[in-house]
């Protein structure tokens, strides 16, 4: 559910990781449709940032990640369960244990593709269903005890946590010291309009 900014920002920290590092291109359904899944991403963020590219296999079949090691994706996670009847979000997208054996050969018999035209030179935006994941799953500044209009919000007055529909946490210490333009009360989502430039 990331988007290009994101990721951007996570390789520039990660840059500093001294043995290297790779991504994953994952999308934040499970499953996902074929259609969801932006596996075009993959060619675009290798040629971008010339690091290893893997694929977070959210499919029930094994189609999605034979297309992302075609597209040039280098290693694969797969969730797998014991029982794809048992309780849970991920059994029933996971494969059986039984079954991951033939998964690996079938992804062994595709060959990686070293180079894909590209159609577009952008990084592809998510789909409908992803952007609402986004919303649910990211994190804003929040609100933890009151704030009255004109005073200046200290870090005992707020928190970070989901949703992700508001300031993001990245600007949490541009917002310490900064004034209230109204009263806030606790569990609200901080808006920008809510703050004095």
């Amino acid at each position: 559910m990331a988007q290009i900014n994101d990721v951007k920002t996570l390789v520039e920290i990660l840059k500093l990781h001294k043995y290297g590092f790779g991504l994953f291109h994952c999308t934040s359904l499970y499953p996902p449709r074929i259609t969801e899944s932006r596996l075009l991403n993959i060619p675009y963020l290798i040629n971008t940032f010339q690091i290893p590219i893997g694929f977070s296999d959210h499919f029930v079949k094994a189609e999605g990640a034979k297309k992302a090691k075609l597209y040039g994706a280098t290693f694969f996670e797969k969730h797998i369960t014991l029982d794809p009847e048992d309780i849970g979000p991920d059994h029933k997208f996971a494969i059986p244990i039984a079954s991951l054996k033939k998964y690996i050969i079938d992804l062994e018999r595709i060959k990686f593709s070293k180079k894909i035209k590209l159609k577009s030179n952008s990084f592809l935006p998510l789909s409908s269903r992803e952007k609402k994941i986004r919303l649910k799953y990211t994190k804003s500044i929040i609100v933890k005890s009151k704030i009255i209009k004109n005073s200046t919000i200290s870090k005992n007055k707020i928190y970070i946590s989901r949703p992700g529909t508001g300031i993001e946490p990245k600007f949490y210490q541009k917002v310490i010291g900064k004034v209230s333009t109204r009263n806030l009360y606790p569990e609200q989502v901080l808006q920008w309009n809510h703050i004095k430039k």
